[in-house]
């Protein structure tokens, strides 16, 4: 990662939700844990905006 910058902002989040892509699956069997609905909801709003 190189230094951050307000106009690299946009191409990080990408690059975050792909990574969490692999855990998205996870998330799927942690839907009864308390954490769920707060990662879910970050989630949620990355892949609407990716698909």
């Amino acid at each position: 990662i190189g230094p951050y910058q307000p106009e690299g902002e946009p191409f990080i989040v990408p690059m975050e939700s792909e990574r969490r892509e692999d855990e998205y699956e996870d998330y799927g069997v942690e839907m009864h844990s308390p954490e769920y609905p707060e990662h879910m909801r970050w989630k949620r709003s990355l892949s609407r905006n990716q698909k």
